[in-house]
């Protein structure tokens, strides 16, 4: 019996290759897995619809659009209710700025992540948002010092990153309804309604 007989009749590895656990250098690379997983959810001469339009990620895209609401949302209380207006609205598409770039370093940050094992991909993330972080905070005291906009609404304009992921689920909804005309259903329906 060779070594290389013993090798392949491994009960253990065999099983863990079927659940989907085997070890990593066992285990197909993300482009693999994603490209595999296209192939077998298209039959032939189908065309697979992807999670993108325009080319860009659609969850970025319509977390960027939810900022950009927030922000033309925050500029009409501006003009309706502040008296110093140029300084309040410079700050706050600032701050806009800061979230729309947030969110695509975000993005990017994540995506770069996935293709490193678990502790590279920690270390990433950690450091990327303290980039990230530092990069507001860094903004932010630059718009302070110099007095060019209002620091405050710099800081509230940061938070259409929250704003935009709020408001993300809403407008992909919305679009699918208005573009894509699919029927609407909920991830755990299994159509008994005798429950």
């Amino acid at each position: 019996m060779s070594a290389e007989s013993g090798k392949n009749k491994n009960p253990f590895l065999t099983k863990l290759k079927e659940m989907g656990n085997a070890p990593q250098e066992e285990m197909p690379t993300r482009k693999e897995a994603e490209d595999t997983a296209e192939k077998a959810a298209c039959e032939p001469g189908e065309v697979q619809q992807t999670n993108t339009t325009l080319g860009m990620n659609t969850t970025l895209l319509f977390m960027m659009v939810g900022t950009l609401l927030y922000g033309l949302a925050g500029q009409i209380v501006i003009l309706l209710f502040l008296r110093k207006v140029s300084g309040c609205t410079v700050g706050w598409w600032i701050g806009i700025l800061l979230a729309l770039f947030g969110a695509a370093h975000m993005y990017w940050s994540l995506d770069r992540a996935l293709d490193l094992g678990e502790k590279g991909a920690a270390k990433k993330l950690v450091f990327h948002n303290i980039l990230r972080y530092a990069v507001f905070l860094g903004v932010s005291a630059a718009v302070m010092v110099t007095g060019i906009g209002n620091p405050v609404a710099c800081v509230f304009g940061i938070f259409g990153l929250k704003a935009g992921a709020y408001l993300e689920p809403l407008l992909e909804k919305l679009y699918r309804k208005a573009f894509l005309k699919e029927k609407e259903v909920e991830p755990y329906d299994t159509g008994n309604s005798a429950v």
